[in-house]
């Protein structure tokens, strides 16, 4: 019989621990193959879910916000500039929590639907992203000594800041600095745009410069009509500035008083500023009719027929509503109501 040998020789004993370190090689990275193959199938099933949540259910709950907010999932893109769902969302939860406290104290959101809020929040998201690239064509921007000022206006009203931290969190769900990126720098920017657009001289500088330019023309002899159409910034542009027959007491003061000064076939020989405007007038016609006093006397009624060419004063909401007209949407969330469905483009 052979002899068994009762050691192993330092070779055997190399070849063998040799063969046992690559069996453990193999287990081990058999064991994080399967170790990353069930992370990956768990990002998978949670990017599915997020995904099913978001575009599929409309869903605003907690677990949804997480995972979209980690995925990056889009509400939508304004102008190139993406709205998380994560942050509309967070918006939704804290508008809610404001409607749910003035249902409490009876406040004048409280009869709101929840599409009406979803409303609210999607343009609130819009409209900073408007007013955001307003501000800076015009160079406008939100100081940190703006964002102290309104702070300290805004804890003038309660004992301390850790009341008016509780308050805004029972009412919005936010801490002190989600609301004050939420709610004060977007009100700074707003008014600071405002106050540029409604009270300063650039804007309103453009538009007489603009106006001046087009009466020059009208009496250079171009035709009215077709400047009214071009020019004209109201919805008698398209008549070619018509106004049809009217008597005082029926437009502006500033206005009337131009014209019923005017004699048939005048055209105002320079700019007449109202409240709404400038305006170029060219008075077509002017009659005497028989009327009635307020109390029924008989009394000749003078009245014009005249058209203009208006140009607006600069104003906050109509360059918003501008703005948002030509804005170019894409929308993501079908189950998410879009306000400016009318003009968006996909």
């Amino acid at each position: 019989m052979e002899n068994i040998p009762t050691t192993v020789s330092p070779e055997n004993k190399k070849s063998v621990a040799g063969k046992l370190s690559e069996k453990g090689k193999r287990n081990r990275d058999l064991f994080l193959y399967g170790l990353f193959g069930l992370v990956g199938l768990m990002v998978i099933i949670v990017a599915g879910y997020g995904v099913i949540r978001v575009y599929f259910q409309g869903a605003t709950d907690g677990a949804t916000k997480i995972v979209s907010s980690i995925l990056r999932l889009p509400l939508a893109k304004v102008n190139g500039q993406v709205i998380l769902y994560s942050s509309y969302i967070g918006d939704m939860g804290a508008i809610r929590l404001l409607r749910d406290y003035d249902k409490q104290y009876g406040g004048e959101m409280a009869g709101l639907t929840d599409v009406d809020l979803s409303d609210n929040v999607v343009n609130r998201l819009i409209d900073n992203i408007i007013v955001d690239e307003l501000a800076k064509k015009y160079n406008l921007s939100v100081a940190e000594t703006d964002v102290k000022t309104v702070e300290t206006q805004l804890l003038a009203n309660f004992k301390d800041k850790a009341t008016a931290e509780q308050e805004i969190l029972k009412r919005y769900g936010w801490t002190f600095e989600e609301y004050t990126n939420n709610v004060i720098r977007p009100y700074i920017i707003q008014g600071k745009l405002y106050e540029y657009i409604e009270v300063g001289t650039q804007l309103r500088g453009e538009k007489i410069a603009k106006a001046e330019a087009v009466l020059k023309e009208v009496l250079a002899g171009g035709n009215f009509e077709d400047l009214a159409k071009k020019y004209g910034e109201d919805a008698t542009a398209e008549k070619g500035g018509d106004l049809g027959w009217f008597g005082k007491g029926e437009m502006v003061p500033q206005f009337e008083q131009a014209v019923f000064a005017m004699k048939k076939g005048d055209i105002s020989q320079e700019l007449v500023e109202s409240t709404e405007g400038y305006h170029i007038i060219w008075l077509e016609d002017r009659t005497t009719e028989k009327g009635k006093d307020e109390n029924g006397k008989a009394i000749d009624v003078e009245k014009v027929k005249a058209r203009h060419i208006f140009f607006s004063l600069p104003k906050y909401a109509s360059l918003i509503d501008e703005a948002r007209q030509k804005a170019n949407v894409n929308w993501y969330a079908p189950k998410i109501n879009n306000p400016l469905t009318a003009t968006t483009t996909k």
